[in-house]
């Protein structure tokens, strides 16, 4: 039977060394699931066309490298356009008054903590509630950016996925996605797909074993 996993990427190497992980426990991670097929957060059009900006710094650093050595396929599944980025330079909170502020940073500091202290960094399902939380904050604080930033985006993402996963039935699919995508993405495919989804790949003792070593 075919697996469908997700994996909550983070996009500074720092950020993960500060938690005590690094991006070769992310590449054991992977072996361990054996993906047939990563879906991952670069668009088509870049990929393709071999652009300057294949997506966040992890690909060049490791991801792409890791397809390639294991004969895995990758397919660019992002989707953003020049309004998801002019939205994001401005930012939701730019406006935002000072209660919202306080609250978001609120969040901020418990979303920081879960995220060094779950199992595997920042793949737990309390971190993804966390997410959920913070930007259920950042739509009260502006819908029209929030829709623009974060749903519209996703939602075209989930379109790539999905598409993906119903052309390759027998092949175990990796999705691997910016940590604040994952809870949306695994939420939205659980409506969409009979598989289970595997999330977060690996258990705490496994995680506490790889540290140890």
């Amino acid at each position: 039977m075919r697996k469908i996993g997700l994996f909550a990427s983070v996009h500074q190497a720092d950020i993960l060394a500060e938690a005590g992980w690094s991006e070769n426990n992310n590449v054991e991670l992977f072996d361990n699931f054996a993906p047939d097929i990563i879906c991952g957060e670069v668009r088509k059009e870049d990929y393709n066309s071999k652009s300057n900006y294949q997506g966040p710094g992890e690909y060049k650093r490791y991801i792409f490298d890791y397809c390639k050595a294991r004969n895995i396929r990758f397919v660019p599944c992002d989707w953003f356009d020049d309004q998801t980025i002019s939205a994001t330079q401005k930012g939701e909170l730019a406006d935002a008054d000072d209660e919202i502020i306080s609250q978001f940073d609120s969040i901020v500091e418990q979303y920081l903590t879960v995220g060094k202290n779950s199992c595997i960094p920042y793949n737990s399902h309390q971190f993804n509630a966390l997410v959920k939380k913070k930007q259920e904050l950042q739509n009260t604080a502006n819908p029209q950016l929030h829709k623009i930033i974060w749903t519209d985006r996703n939602d075209n993402i989930i379109k790539n996925i999905y598409s993906t996963i119903v052309k390759n039935p027998d092949s175990n699919i990796l999705i691997v996605f910016g940590a604040e995508h994952i809870y949306y993405i695994k939420d939205e495919l659980e409506k969409l797909i009979e598989d289970i989804i595997i999330f977060p790949l690996e258990n705490c003792k496994q995680k506490i074993d790889k540290v140890k070593e």
